[in-house]
């Protein structure tokens, strides 16, 4: 009888060692700062120096990301498959007044992670979809943000004004996409999830980074086929300054 009992003790205890162990989940937080030359970008009213002639200010700025995942030793976790980002104005084109973006994780498994790796983009397979695919509120389902006559989505906009000399001020719309645009970016940075401890990865958006070695005076406007070169750039420089 005090056999069985015992028996029966153990195998609760290990029921709900076992449960308290699966109900351990860490958090992370990975922010996304937008920035220009180190110095917040706080409104789109604000004229930043690209160069000792070219001033310039931004009106919206808006990516996507694809397979945010942390790496790990045995085996990569793959948090989110896509998610859009915009800076300045929304999609539909309200103001938005925050300079830093807080994408939140939890439920995170408690193991040692070596870093985060995502695209910038749209992946290659969801990058063969289009908007009518998804139902409305998604990620991919924006019209505005898909160009069919590139088959692709719009992985990245820049836009906003810039002059010459303190000249009259010209719009710039310079807007990447296309698989050859895609872009993988690597986070070397320990991880170890704890229980009931939010862990946090900052990053930069650096948009001089991005133009400063950008021909914005030859080619304001991105959104011609013949333009890939271009593209190319900027989507090597936007992937640059996230690292």
């Amino acid at each position: 009888m005090i056999r069985g009992i015992l028996s029966l003790f153990v195998i609760l205890l290990l029921a709900s060692c076992s449960k308290d162990s699966k109900d351990e989940l860490g958090s992370l937080n990975i922010l996304f700062n937008l920035k220009y030359d180190g110095s917040t970008v706080n409104s789109p009213q604000d004229w930043y120096s690209l160069s000792d002639s070219v001033d310039l200010r931004f009106s919206k700025v808006s990516f996507y990301l694809s397979d945010i995942t942390l790496a790990n030793d045995v085996e990569d976790l793959v948090i989110t498959d896509i998610i859009h980002l915009s800076y300045l104005q929304t999609i539909l084109g309200d103001v938005i007044n925050s300079n830093q973006i807080i994408l939140p994780f939890s439920n995170l498994p408690l193991e040692q992670y070596s870093g985060l790796r995502f695209g910038l983009g749209v992946s290659p397979s969801l990058n063969r979809t289009s908007p009518t695919d998804y139902g409305s509120g998604q990620p991919l389902s924006y019209t505005s943000e898909y160009w069919t006559p590139w088959q692709s989505y719009i992985f990245a906009k820049i836009e906003g004004e810039f002059k010459v000399n303190g000249g009259e001020s010209e719009s710039f719309v310079l807007h990447t996409g296309s698989d050859e645009a895609y872009r993988t970016i690597s986070i070397d940075q320990t991880l170890i999830m704890e229980t009931d401890k939010e862990k946090n990865i900052a990053l930069d958006i650096d948009l001089y980074k991005i133009l400063v070695d950008y021909p914005i005076i030859s080619q304001p406007r991105i959104h011609q086929l013949s333009q890939q070169e271009y593209v190319n750039k900027l989507s090597d420089n936007f992937a640059n300054s996230l690292k």
